[in-house]
Formats: C-alpha cells, sequence, structure tokens
C-alpha cells in the first residue's frame, strides 16, 4: 500500500481544509518600507513555511556532496581473511652486530 502517498493526500487535504476557515481571516504584513495590506492568515503561513523550506535545502545538500566527495575508505585485508598481524620470520629481522 503507498503509505507516503495516503499520508501526502490526507496532509493536503488538512491544508485545504484549514485554508478554507481562514479565508475571512487576513492581517497586515509590514516589511518596514512596505506594508502589505489584508493578506490572508493561510498565504502567510505558507509563503514563511516554503522559505524556511529554501533556507534549509542547501544544507542538506552539502551533508550529501561532502559524503559523495569523501575518499572511500580502505579494506583491511589482514582482518577479513582471518589473518593476524605480520610476525617477522628470522631471515627478515636486521642482524645486529655482538
Amino acid at each position: 500500500m503507498p503509505w507516503k502517498l495516503i499520508f501526502f493526500l490526507l496532509l493536503m487535504g488538512l491544508v485545504v481544509f484549514f485554508a478554507g476557515f481562514n479565508l475571512d481571516n487576513s492581517s497586515d504584513i509590514s516589511f518596514g518600507f512596505h506594508t502589505f495590506e489584508d493578506v490572508p492568515v493561510f498565504l502567510s503561513l505558507a509563503i514563511a513555511f516554503f522559505g524556511g523550506a529554501a533556507v534549509t535545502l542547501p544544507f542538506s545538500f552539502r551533508k550529501y556532496l561532502s559524503k559523495r566527495a569523501r575518499p572511500p575508505k580502505l579494506k583491511k585485508e589482514n582482518k577479513r581473511k582471518g589473518k593476524g598481524p605480520h610476525v617477522p620470520t628470522d631471515s627478515s629481522l636486521p642482524t645486529l652486530p655482538h
């Protein structure tokens, strides 16, 4: 069952329901240099939501790109094959003067 689609449709139904009940509710939004008058509440909330999503979007791409840019980890063959650490033999040891 496509649960993500059902959840998305229910969420959109709630948004439409909220917008329908708030069509008469409006407010003024001031940016200091300009004032928007009689802006519906649901429209100002939708703009704030998408503005917040746009601000966080670069951070999510930065994390994705940093994972891709890393060099792959080298495999440790000794541990994977079950071999222990390298133990030198007598022929590989340097001879020391007595």
